[in-house]
């Protein structure tokens, strides 16, 4: 769990451009978390690191559940936010598993 946080962590901070290459208008990013204290602090974990890399950060906190957040992400509200692997496969994968579709 801790090495897919570490990764989801090192692609977000790898997509956004160096503070010291940084110009006049800073990438926004619009970060998400679930209504839950483990998902608000690593969403704000994110948000303070992408600041650190220049970025001008909002943090959705306490949004709501996997689906709520899941949707947020597809609709461009939120462009980010942190969750399980196993939440991913169980209720955001389980069709697409069950059937034998690639994603």
């Amino acid at each position: 769990m801790k090495s897919c946080v570490a990764l989801i962590l090192v692609a977000v901070l790898l997509s956004l451009p160096s503070a010291t290459a940084q110009s006049a208008d800073a990438p926004r990013v619009a970060v998400g978390s679930k209504a839950f204290t483990e998902s608000v602090v690593l969403g704000e974990l994110i948000a303070h690191l992408s600041r650190l890399e220049g970025a001008e950060v909002r943090h959705r906190a306490e949004l709501g559940g996997t689906q709520f957040l899941w949707q947020a992400l597809i609709s461009g509200d939120i462009d980010v936010y942190v969750d399980y692997t196993g939440t991913i496969r169980e209720e955001l994968l389980s069709e697409a598993i069950k059937n034998g579709t690639t994603v």
